[in-house]
Order: structure tokens, then C-alpha cells, then sequence
């Protein structure tokens, strides 16, 4: 099995989603695996009249390639439905495999995201995505795997919403439809993408891994504050190929 692993050796904005569509190509069967960060990631793919920014599908998905989103990284339902349209209108019908265990970002996390940004001026680009971390380390959990019972979503929506972040119970119009937006979009991501309970069923494939951000963001190795929240090394990866225990590895 080949398997490359594309990091950013900077701050970002490296070229990593052009090269991973790159190796897509020059792949027979490809799977792009997100590995860190999440949502907030923007990388740039160009094939031929077609241009887009990726954010919530892996960018091999131009050409076909599949996605899938492991456990270490978010994700904004909200964001899949938006960018999923966006590239349906372009006559792309993205195939994307969420790992049950995927951190959700609810609308919640993106406003204490917005709200932080403004008092401590560290950087951001606004998504939820540090504040999803920090609430997951907080033990209040929201995961793919719930989106598919909405009984357990609502709850755990709630308990986010009112225990964690100390919002009311909404009663103006502005916040009622955030939720309802929220949750139509946890279904249709349920109705049109596959979750999977591990990685096992997809080693089929030649994998490529897409890194998000740069190393000197790591949030080991880069210069708090200003970091993100997330191993931008290879270490996810790893993690991720020593337990299917693979011995031939390319990195790129």
C-alpha cells in the first residue's frame, strides 16, 4: 500500500491542497485523509475551469477522490451543507467517510469562538474550531455518531447551549433559527454521507494524507498563544497508520 503524507513546513498557505490534488491524480484509487485541525482550514484547488476552496472536503475532491475525516479533526455540519452545494452547483457530487468519533461544531462554539477572538486578539479565523477542542477537553462531547439519533443530539445540543456556554433557552427569532439551520443540516449530512466506526474497511485505497495549517502553528511546537489547537506534525497520522499497522509509508 502507498501512503504519502502532505504537511505544511510553515505557517500555512504552503500549497498543501494542491499538492494533494496533485498525487490524486498520478493515484489509481486515492483516499484523502484529513488527519488534523478541521473546518478552518482553506486550502486553494484549481483543475481545469474549476476552482475551489476546501475547508470540509478533502482536495482531491475535483477529481473524484473520496474524503475521509478522522476522529482528530471537526466538524460544522453547518459548513459541509454550504460547501457540498457549492460543489454539487459545479457538478462535483463529493464522496466524504466521517469516523464516528469526529468532534461536531456547533453554532455555540463558533459564537464563544467570535466573542474570545474579540478580547484577547490571539487570531482566528472564526469557525468554532478552538473552542470545539477546549469543550471537548471540558467533557462535553458532541460526535458524528450522535447525529444519527437526533433524541441524543438535541440533548447534547442543549446541555451545550445552556450548561457549558450558559445561554437561555433561545426566545428570539435570530437564535431559534441558528438551531433549526443546525439541525437540518446534521441530517442531511447523515442522509448524504457515510459514517464509518473505524478505518479498517478502507485500505483498498492509495492513502494521502492532507495535513491542515503549518508546523510552526503546532500546537506543541509553534509560538503560543499563537497557535492552533491541533498537531500539525505528522503525529495524527502516524497514530493513525500504527494502528492499522502498516509498514510501507511515503512521506511526501
Amino acid at each position: 500500500m502507498k501512503v504519502a503524507i502532505v504537511l505544511g513546513m510553515g505557517f500555512g498557505d504552503e500549497g498543501k491542497g494542491a499538492f494533494v490534488n496533485y498525487l490524486c491524480s498520478k493515484a489509481k484509487n486515492p483516499l484523502v485523509v484529513r488527519f488534523n485541525g478541521g473546518h478552518q482550514v482553506g486550502h486553494t484547488v484549481v483543475v481545469d475551469d474549476k476552482r475551489h476552496v476546501f475547508s470540509n472536503f478533502g482536495s482531491g475532491t475535483l477529481l473524484g477522490a473520496p474524503t475521509y475525516w478522522s476522529e482528530y479533526c471537526t466538524v460544522n455540519p453547518m459548513g459541509v451543507l454550504k460547501e457540498g452545494n457549492a460543489l454539487r452547483s459545479m457538478g462535483i457530487d463529493p464522496i466524504l467517510m466521517f469516523n464516528a468519533n469526529a468532534m461536531i461544531t456547533t453554532p455555540f462554539d463558533v459564537l464563544k469562538n467570535l466573542k474570545l477572538d474579540g478580547l484577547n486578539n490571539h487570531g482566528t479565523v472564526g469557525v468554532g474550531f478552538g473552542t470545539t477542542i477546549q469543550r471537548n477537553d471540558d467533557h462535553y462531547h458532541l460526535y458524528v455518531r450522535d447525529l444519527k439519533y437526533p433524541a441524543i443530539r438535541d440533548i447534547k445540543l442543549k446541555n451545550i447551549q445552556e450548561k457549558y456556554y450558559g445561554y437561555v433557552s433561545p426566545d428570539n427569532s435570530r437564535t431559534k433559527m441558528m438551531i433549526e439551520e443546525f439541525k437540518n443540516a446534521c441530517e442531511d449530512m447523515v442522509f448524504r454521507y457515510t459514517i464509518v466506526d473505524n478505518f479498517a474497511n478502507l485500505l483498498d485505497k492509495e492513502l494521502i494524507f492532507e495535513g491542515g495549517q503549518g508546523i510552526m502553528l503546532d500546537t506543541d511546537y509553534g509560538f503560543f498563544p499563537h497557535v492552533t489547537r491541533s498537531n500539525t506534525t505528522s503525529k495524527n497520522a502516524m497514530e493513525i497508520i500504527n494502528k492499522l499497522g502498516m509498514s510501507l509509508i511515503k512521506i511526501v
